[in-house]
């Protein structure tokens, strides 16, 4: 009797206990780095996501060593999702930065539950925000925060958030520019400004420069430390209370 063997033309994938929501979102960062995995408009995930999920996912896995255990998908829900973002109110983060955190793990619901593996898809659990364009310092402020003896970690920090003080740019936006700041530093008639455009929202963003940030830019030869959006915002208050 011959034997008629099968062939499958779907892709094989490595069996994998993705039961828990640590596991499944780990399996999905490194599908998403490789690109196994598309945007809802057919793209490759662009770093920034990647580094987003990311944060979710270390302040996932903290939070599992907390309880000391993994936690599955059949006991995850929305009151999960409210102990969660009550455990990162006590992590000292922005509540965009909590938003953001929040907004990565309804995502992973959502993609959970079209698979199968979840009850609840992350509805009803709301994502708060603060206003990051608010001024809450001034420019006596600011010159007050580098007159005061800082570590030279610090200092760099306090550079790096003065130049997003003076120039408006969102984070993944600075952190580009940072990146290489002479690539996109440009001259006009004697005037200086920055012609950068966002690798997340695609939108240009045509800013003047003025002589506070040329300085800063000048005195470490355009290159900087990128430092993560927490650390930013844990150290300028430590910085804050010295002043």
């Amino acid at each position: 009797m011959n034997q008629i063997t099968h062939h499958s033309t779907a892709p094989v994938f490595a069996e994998i206990d993705v039961t828990s929501i640590s596991a499944f979102t780990d399996r999905f960062i490194k599908d998403m780095k490789q690109g196994k995995v598309l945007t809802d408009k057919g793209e490759i995930y662009k770093s920034s996501s990647v580094r987003q999920y990311k944060m979710f996912y270390d302040h996932l896995t903290e939070f599992e060593k907390v309880h000391g255990r993994q936690f599955h998908f059949n006991e995850i829900s929305y009151k999960f999702g409210k102990e969660f973002q009550i455990y990162l109110t006590t992590q000292d983060l922005t509540l965009n930065s909590i938003s953001n955190i929040l907004k990565k793990f309804k995502a992973i619901m959502a993609m959970s539950f079209r698979e199968g593996l979840s009850f609840w898809n992350g509805s009803g659990l709301k994502t708060p925000t603060e206003v990051s364009t608010e001024v809450t310092l001034s420019i006596t402020e600011i010159r007050k925060l580098h007159q005061t003896n800082l570590t030279h970690s610090e200092s760099q920090i306090l550079d790096t958030f003065t130049i997003q003080c003076f120039t408006g740019l969102r984070y993944d936006v600075l952190c580009k520019f940072l990146r290489n700041p002479l690539l996109y530093i440009k001259e006009h008639k004697e005037n200086s400004y920055i012609d950068i455009i966002s690798d997340k929202t695609e939108e240009q963003s045509v800013i003047p420069l003025g002589d506070t940030v040329l300085k800063i830019i000048t005195d470490k030869g355009g290159i900087f430390k990128i430092f993560s959006e927490e650390h930013i915002n844990r150290t300028i208050k430590i910085i804050a209370k010295k002043a």
